[in-house]
């Protein structure tokens, strides 16, 4: 199996399950707010905003990792997959093989 096919299926793999990851954590948002009118006291809202908070800064990261996982997908597509961004050098393997949608080599990391 060449490196890009083994790139390719980690990415893939890794781009399913964030998008898993963003519909649970989406619908728990949801199944949230539509319990939040079951809430009662100050208390019990603060919990809520700090929740909603959370929930909030969960998604955002995983839509970033998936964005990042897909415009990796892309650079395979494209050919110009494991290049550096900034010095047009050969990222290294190694780096690749841990962080397979890294877009700068070791040196400019």
């Amino acid at each position: 199996m060449s490196d890009e096919t083994a790139a390719r299926a980690q990415l893939e793999k890794q781009r399913d399950e964030l998008a898993q990851r963003v519909d649970r954590l989406q619908a728990a948002e949801h199944d949230e707010t539509a319990a939040s009118g079951n809430v009662a006291g100050e208390t019990d809202n603060a919990h809520k905003w700090e929740n909603a908070e959370i929930r909030e800064g969960q998604i955002s990261e995983a839509l970033d990792e998936l964005r990042q996982t897909e415009a990796a997908l892309a650079r395979l597509d494209e050919g110009n997959f494991g290049v550096c961004v900034i010095c047009g050098k050969p990222i290294e393997p190694e780096r690749l093989e841990l962080i397979p949608e890294a877009v700068r080599c070791e040196k400019h990391a």
